[in-house]
Order: C-alpha cells, then sequence, then structure tokens
C-alpha cells in the first residue's frame, strides 16, 4: 500500500482491491482473516483509526424525520452499486456497506437512516428484486444468480402460485405428454427463468420449495389446491407412487433404518428428518434405490411414527 493509503484505514472494498493485485506468493490475509479478531471491518478501522464505534441503533434513531421516498431508496442503491458492486446483488452486501458508511458517516440523507432494513424496500417495490429492477442495477447479472434472487421473493400470492402450476402442468403435458411432476416442475421454472433472463424481463418466479410450503408437500397435493385434481386422483397418485416398491423390499429398507437408529425398543424416538437424512445418505453415497418419506407413510397408512415397522409383517394399505 502507498503511505497514504497507510495515513487512514482502507475500506473492505479497497482491501480485497489491493490483495488481489499481490502475488501469490506472499499469501497476504484476505479480508475475513483480517476482520475476523475485530468483529468486522468497520470495528477494526475504528481500531486503527482510533476513533470509536458510531451504535447504529442511536445514528438511525437521532436522524428520524420523514418517511423515505422511493428516489431516496434507490439513490442508495445505485451508490452501492457503484462504490461495492456485488454481483450477486445479495441484500446482506448492500447493508454491509450502508451500515459501514452510517456508521462512519459517509452516508448521508435519509436512505442512511432505514436503507439498512429490507422491509422498506418491500414496501416500495413490492421486493427485493423489485427494488434492483427499479434502481436498473440487475443489467450483467448472470443467469444463476438472478435465479437464486428470484427464489428469495415473497410477494407472491397462493392464487400467482396456482396459476404457476397450471402453466406447468399444461407445459408438461404439450412438451411430454404427462401430467406434471416434481423434475418436470423443475424444468418449466428454469425455462420461464432462462426466457426472462433473456428478455430481462426482472419479473419474479417462485422457487419449487415455495410453491410446496404454500400450496402441499407434493405434486399431488400442489396439483388439488390449483384445481387439477381432486381428492380422489390425488388418492389415486399416491397409491401409484407407494406400489413402486415391492412389500418385502420396503420393510426390509425399513428394518435397517430402525436398526440403525438403535431404536427397535421403541420407534417413538424416530423423525422424519432422521429417515430424511438416513435416506440421502443411502442414496447419495451407495447410489442405491430408497423409498421416500412420503412414500413410506403412504404403504404403512400412518404418519409417524411408524410403530408398525418392527411387528410383523406390514399393516397399512400396501400390504
Amino acid at each position: 500500500m502507498s503511505d497514504q493509503g497507510l495515513a487512514q484505514a482502507p475500506t473492505e472494498v479497497a482491501y480485497k482491491e489491493w490483495h488481489t493485485r499481490q502475488p501469490a506468493h506472499m499469501d497476504w490475509p484476505g479480508v475475513e482473516a483480517v476482520q475476523k479478531p475485530f468483529g468486522g471491518w468497520t470495528a477494526l478501522r475504528a481500531k486503527l483509526d482510533g476513533k470509536p464505534i458510531a451504535d447504529l441503533r442511536a445514528l438511525s434513531m437521532s436522524r428520524a424525520g420523514s418517511p423515505l421516498t422511493r428516489e431516496e431508496l434507490l439513490l442508495a442503491l445505485r451508490s452501492w452499486h457503484v462504490q461495492a458492486p456485488d454481483e450477486k446483488r445479495r441484500f446482506k452486501a448492500f447493508r454491509g456497506w450502508a451500515v459501514e458508511r452510517l456508521r462512519d458517516g459517509s452516508l448521508s440523507g435519509q436512505s442512511s437512516r432505514t436503507a439498512i432494513s429490507i422491509p422498506t424496500y418491500c414496501e416500495h417495490f413490492g421486493s427485493w428484486l423489485g427494488a434492483l429492477a427499479a434502481a436498473g442495477i440487475l443489467d450483467g447479472i448472470t443467469f444463476e444468480n438472478f435465479c437464486r434472487l428470484t427464489s428469495t421473493d415473497r410477494a407472491i400470492s397462493d392464487e400467482q402460485l396456482k396459476q404457476v402450476v397450471r402453466d406447468a402442468d399444461a407445459w408438461s403435458r404439450a412438451t411430454y405428454g404427462h401430467p406434471l411432476n416434481r423434475k418436470r416442475l423443475k424444468q418449466h421454472r428454469l425455462v420461464i427463468l432462462k426466457q426472462r433472463w433473456v428478455e430481462r424481463d426482472w419479473r419474479p418466479y417462485p422457487a419449487v420449495l415455495m410453491i410446496h410450503r404454500r400450496l402441499g408437500g407434493t405434486v399431488a397435493d400442489v396439483m388439488l389446491a390449483a384445481g387439477l385434481l381432486d381428492v380422489a386422483g390425488v388418492a389415486e397418485a399416491r397409491a401409484r407412487r407407494g406400489m413402486k416398491v415391492s412389500d418385502a423390499m420396503f420393510a426390509a429398507h425399513i428394518k435397517v433404518f430402525v436398526q440403525h437408529h438403535g431404536c427397535e425398543e421403541d420407534p417413538s424416538q424416530l423423525r422424519k428428518c432422521d429417515y430424511r437424512n438416513w435416506r440421502n445418505q443411502i442414496v447419495n453415497v451407495l447410489k442405491l434405490s430408497v423409498p421416500s418419506e412420503v412414500t413410506m407413510q403412504d404403504r404403512l397408512g400412518v404418519d409417524w411414527p411408524p410403530k408398525s415397522v418392527i411387528s410383523p409383517g406390514l399393516t397399512g394399505p400396501g400390504s
């Protein structure tokens, strides 16, 4: 660094830029290693400059005034994108930048008061993604990072989610000649997002996990909520899924699972997540086919715990 740079503690961005220009054999510590002993880059700069750390809450309260305007919020976003651009456009990165400048006094105006709160942006723009689009700072974002931003967008109603499911089912039937399943629900989302990314259409699109959390745990439940299946159709879909595994193979998997956790005497100690984690290890490491916990529930006719698995035979609908 230059003598001028040593006279004042550098910003986090300035240190990163300097660090990337250093020869690899110098092995200078990165930002995380430097700031960790101090509890953050702001605390580090305050220590080097010999200044006390300003209390963020006190600063915000002292600057209370009229409500923020859209223009003030957009100005803060554009300033952040120019001074400390983040390729993923994360709110966490923006907040860190805003907090540092709020404390050192370099960020002035109303935007410094509550720009660190994401609900403020959601109130004005519907979502964080909407705020970024309104600020015009999404140009150049990669497709993968755009997908991540749309996954975290919560400003989507249940009715919009249902329409997403209907559109995905129509696409699945037109493209593959089959009704919707989980794999094709994911594929349809990527197709839509790819088209929007190419056209620079920054509207949000829900993640598959959000659809299941809001409308139901299985694709059949989701289709029921969207009006694409009736109750009988859901039961039939579950029955088809459960019969893919024979009774003998199903019982063998459950027995191994219970023995693995040492719960032969008291299966009530088992939890759904125990089975899910165990199954994922078997599938990912050993590359074996193991029925899901939903299939297990359908076959046994119980929710949880499956007390019947340690008794002779199966007592559920698949027996």
